[in-house]
Parts: C-alpha cells; structure tokens; sequence
C-alpha cells in the first residue's frame, strides 16, 4: 500500500486525514514537496499461458516464460527532502514473480561524498532437449543426459568514497551461486550410465582498493581474494543398463546402486595494479598487471553395485568403490601495456602488448576397490601432474586521417606461446608439449560525411604455423564491415548493415578442418516527426556456417568427414503507434514480432509475434494488455516442437 501511496497520487490523496480550515495552506505545500522527491514507473500484472501444445521440456530450454502474477518492470528515482543523507537514489527492477531472469539494481550517492551501488541477478539455467547429448535418441530415448534445472544468483556491492577527489578508496564484494539439479553420465569401464545429480556451488569475491585521479596520470591498486566452493553429487537406486546395450567381455554390464560424491574448496589472493600516464600531448602510456596464486582441495568418493569389469584385470564385478584426495597449486601473472603515440595532426601509432601465464601443479591418490568372485581387489593409483600455458600477443596499428573524413588503418599481430600436460597413456614420453606461432595482417578504414554517411571496414588475414588443437584456428581469413544513412536535416530515418565473413583452413592432412561463416543484416528505422505519431522498426539477418573435418568413428575408429550447414534467415518487425503528440490520456498500439528459419543441416523453424495494447486509466494509470505467441518446429526432432499463447494484462502506475 505504500508503494501504491508513492505512485499514484490520486490514492495518497484519498487516504490522507482531513486538515483543519488554518492548516489548509500549508498541507498542499507538503503534498508536492513529496510529489517532487520520487518518480517513475512500476507495472504489475498476471501472464496467462492459454493453451501449451508439444514438449515442455524444450519449451522451458528456449523460452521458459511462466504463469502467474509478475513484477514487470519498476523505475523509481528518489531526491532527499533535506540531502542530508543522500542527494539521489534510483531502483530498478525487471521481471519478478518466478521469471527466467530477473533483476535488481539499486543506486544512492552523495555528491563529494559517497557512490553506493548494489546489482542482483537471478538466472534460471534449464536445458533438457531430448536431442542433446543422447546417443540412444535413435532407439526411443527421450533422456538428456547432460541436463541442467538449477537457478544462478550473482550478487555484486560496491563502496566509493569521496568520488570527485584526486583519490578515491573502494571496498566491492561478489557471491556468485547456483544450485540445482539435473542429468550427468557416471562412467565404469566399457559403459556410461545416466544419473540423477545435484549441483551446488559458490564464489565469493573480496576486494577493496585506492584510485588516483590527477589531469595526466590515472591509476589504482587493487588488492583482493576469492573463496570458491564446488559440491556435486549423483544417486541411483533402480537398474540402469547405461548406454552399451550389448555384452561387453561377455556379460551385459548394468548399474544397480550408486552414491556418489564430488567436493572442492578453493581459496585465491590476488594484487592488481593498473596506470593511465599522460605525459605528453602527443603520447600515452595505458597498463595493468595481476598476480594471482589460487590453491584448491579436492575429494571424491563414490559407492556403486551392478555388474561391471575390473580395468586392470578385465574380470567380473558386482561393487565398486572409489576414493580420491588432489591438490592443486595455479600461479598466474597476466599483464597489458598499450602505448599511442601522436607524431603528426593525421598520424595515430597504437602498441598493444599482453601475457598470460598459467602454470597449474597437482598431486593425486586414488583408491579402487572391487567386489570380485575371488574377494576384494584393490589398486592404488598417485600421480602428479603439471600443465603450463604460456600465451603472448603483441600488436601494433597506424592510423592515417587521409582527410578529416577518411581514415585508413594498417597493422599487424603477432601471437605466441607454449603448453605443456601428461601425455596420453599411449605415448612414450611423460610430457606433451605444443607450441603456438601465428602471424595476422590487420587493415581497415573509417569514412565519415557530414552526420549523414558512416562507413567501417576491417580486414584480417592469418598465417598459423603451429597450433594446440585440431579445431584451432589456422590459415584464417576475416572480414567485418558496419555502416549508416540517415539524411539531414530531416532525420526521419536511417538506414544501416553489418556484413561479418570469416573463412579458416587447416591443411593438415591429420585434421583436413574447413570453415566457413558470414552474416549479413540489413536495418531500416523510420520515426518521422521524432516518433511523435509512429514509428517503424524492420530487421533482416542472412546467416550461413559451413564446417568439414575428419573425425574417426567410436565404434569402428574408422575415419569419417564430418560436414555441417547452416542455412539460417533471421528477422524482426516493429510497428508502434502513437496518437498526435502522444497526449496524456490517449491509447497506444505496438505490434511486431520476430523469426528464424534455418534450412541447414538441422532444418528449424522459429517464431514469436506480439501485440500490446496500453490504455489510460486516469492521469497516473495505464493499463496494458499484451498477446505472444512462440513456436518451434523441427523436421528431424519434431519431438522438440512446441507452440503456445500467451497473455498478459497488466497496471503501469506512473509518478
């Protein structure tokens, strides 16, 4: 009722104590005083989903929308009366009432004094399509076996004090949680088997630091820590056959019983430093460095019984059990420095140098237990392992102003670096190593006329010489251009494009990878009159991925080509209308929609139309009445399809 009191004056009014004739003058004077101290909006409502055809499980995965009371939107700025405490405040509120994503910022300061801010978000992370991650789809199974239904919250404080001062201390904090349930696969030899699980873990992240604001020098130092925490976990009480359906050695392998448990507990210190000098007019000197030394625990313990192969001596079991304590010890410094020079008024040199370096050192001991026909087998397993990533990357651009409408850019990037990990069982050396070495030619140009025209242009072309993975990028070329229309003085509309292409090839015989990319979009907007009447919105996306590469088959290891198309056409349409100068008290009517088609090699179809309705309700109301309706069809999973309508009636309070 408070807030109702806030917003809407009319109620504040009507639920106000009547004032003796002496009083009246003064108690008008009151009423605007608070009428001025808060403004904005909230809009409250009820989604109804009026009928829901096809699978739920794929509907939750892409859209997700529920039914029930929301919070749609709130918006609210708040002056102080006196500015004692605070001279401004701002709420702001998205989609409450168990929406997929919903969010809380909340903003306080004091001029000279303080800056306070408080951010929160919560996500929810559903996937469960039947064709994801199912090898036995092709057999009737409708089970995702790397399913998520678990809600992500991140939490974000910051403190600054005294902000206009030459320097600055802050104190920020972060929790990021999820947790939650879904499908994970538990692995014997020669057999997965997918288990229920639950997921629950949490990041907390410390820091505090000072900022120094001269005229040519900006610069902070910023000292923090984190504590992470990972606990997962899996159960299993009915039989479970797992994905290998034929007798493996000559017995059919199965799960009948499993308690497993997986934890982590993390800790990090970390020191940041960053400089933004000046010196000069015709030079700039931008820097940062982190060092960071995480160290984590790790436990895992696990129970099962069935029918399963002892690995080492490829006999029968009927219970098995794990345990299993890591260490681990993760130093990594990272820095930046990017130099510009200016020697002349047409001439730019930008230097961008960076370095990353992760070296990871780990000591393990596992402990297998078998429940075999001749006892109780057990093998100890310890094992130290080491993985070091060293990557670089130094960069250098020109920029010439041609004229003061033109400008071409050239340059060139250098990337480099080395890793190194336990080699696979199969090799005979303890270590693997790999190394990184590309070069990559930039150019580009910038064209601007008179606000109306503006044109960009970026090339790129790369020559790789080694790489770490068989879908690195390689031999690649890439290509963007961006550019706008919009004709003065009228300024009734505007046009624009973005082209992107990208095109990379890995020659070697062992990968013969190929790929391809591009995405063409097209935007056309017209407000004639600054949108005071309508306005008209339309969007078109052409998009296209080809990707070829050999693989080699698990159930024969024969090698196959593996090819990939998409096909996709992507587009959205807005049509909003407004009465003659959008006059208090007057209706208004948005419709539009959007819908992908893609005809690749997983033929989709996507659509999602809209319609809203606002009427006025008074001076300070408007009510609102809004239809969609979203669908999904697929040609080779039409098990995925979905279609559904959906309404929604709501109140926007206006202050």
């Amino acid at each position: 009722m408070l807030l109702l009191a806030a917003l809407n004056p009319a109620f504040a009014q009507e639920q106000a104590p009547p004032t003796q004739p002496q009083e009246a003058k003064p108690a008008p004077e009151e009423t605007v005083a608070v009428e001025r101290n808060v403004s904005g909006t909230v809009e409250f409502g009820y989604r109804a989903i009026l009928n829901q055809s096809g699978n739920n499980n794929a509907y939750r995965s892409v859209v997700n929308l529920g039914e029930g009371p929301k919070l749609f939107d709130t918006d609210l700025r708040f002056r102080g009366n006196t500015q004692k405490y605070f001279d401004e405040a701002s709420l702001l509120m998205r989609n409450w009432g168990g929406e997929p994503y919903s969010t809380l910022r909340f903003d306080v300061r004091k001029t000279n004094f303080y800056n306070f801010l408080a951010d929160y978000r919560n996500l929810a992370h559903f996937n469960y399509l039947p064709s994801f991650a199912n090898p036995l789809i092709n057999a009737g199974s409708l089970l995702n076996q790397n399913a998520f239904d678990s809600r992500i919250r991140s939490t974000d404080l910051r403190l600054e004090l005294f902000p206009s001062r030459r320097i600055t201390p802050y104190l920020a904090y972060s929790r990021n949680t999820e947790d939650g349930g879904g499908v994970w696969v538990f692995t014997r030899q020669g057999n997965e088997y997918p288990v229920p699980t639950f997921i629950d873990h949490a990041l907390d992240h410390y820091r505090g630091g000072l900022a120094f604001n001269f005229p040519r020098l900006h610069a902070s130092i910023e000292q923090g820590g984190t504590h992470f925490r990972d606990d997962q976990g899996a159960s299993e009480n009915a039989r479970n056959l797992g994905n290998l359906r034929r007798p493996f050695l000559g017995q059919q392998l199965r799960l009948a019983g499993l308690t497993e448990q997986y934890t982590v507990r993390g800790d990090s210190y970390y020191t940041r430093a960053s400089l933004a000098l000046n010196p000069l007019g015709w030079a700039s000197l931008v820097g940062d460095f982190t060092y960071t030394n995480p160290s984590m625990d790790i436990g895992y313990q696990q129970n099962s019984t069935g029918s399963f192969v002892v690995p080492q001596l490829l006999v029968a079991a009927t219970a098995g059990a794990d345990t299993l304590r890591a260490a681990a010890q993760m130093p990594r410094p990272s820095g930046s420095l990017r130099t510009e020079i200016r020697p002349g008024r047409r001439v730019r040199i930008v230097n961008t140098w960076m370095t990353n370096r992760f070296h990871n050192s780990a000591a393990a001991r596992l402990l297998s237990q078998y429940l075999t026909t001749g006892g109780t087998r057990s093998f100890t397993v310890n094992s130290t392992d080491r993985l070091t990533s060293n990557f670089n990357q130094n960069q250098i651009d020109a920029f010439f102003d041609i004229t003061s409408s033109l400008t071409l850019r050239g340059g060139h990037r250098y990337q480099w670096g080395d890793a190194g990990m336990r080699s696979a069982q199969y090799l005979t050396t303890p270590l693997d190593f790999a190394n990184l070495g590309r070069q990559v030619g930039l150019a580009g140009f910038g064209y601007r006329y008179n606000n109306e025209l503006r044109l960009n242009a970026d090339f790129e072309a790369a020559s790789t010489g080694k790489a770490y993975f068989r879908t690195s990028l390689r031999d690649y070329r890439k290509f963007r251009a961006r550019g706008s229309y919009s004709p003065q003085p009228s300024n009734r509309w505007r046009a624009s494009f973005d082209y992107f292409w990208m095109q990379n090839d890995n020659p070697d015989p062992a990968v013969h990878w190929d790929f391809e990319s591009h995405a063409a979009t097209a935007v056309l907007e017209y407000f004639p009159n600054d949108a005071k009447r309508y306005s008209l919105l339309g969007e078109y996306t052409r998009s296209g991925s080809h990707s070829r590469i050999d693989i080699v088959l698990p159930e024969t290891l024969a090698t196959s080509r593996s090819n990939f198309n998409e096909a996709g056409h992507a587009g959205s349409f807005l049509l909003n209308i407004r009465p003659q100068g959008w006059k208090k008290g007057q209706p208004g009517f948005t419709a539009g929609g959007t819908w992908y088609v893609n005809n690749g090699s997983r033929p989709t179809r996507y659509y999602m139309p809209q319609a809203r309705l606002t009427l006025p309700i008074g001076r300070f109301t408007r009510a609102n009445v809004e239809w969609r309706w979203y669908s999904l069809g697929e040609r080779f999973y039409a098990l995925e399809n979905f279609a559904t309508h959906q309404l929604l009636v709501s109140l926007t309070l206006l202050r």
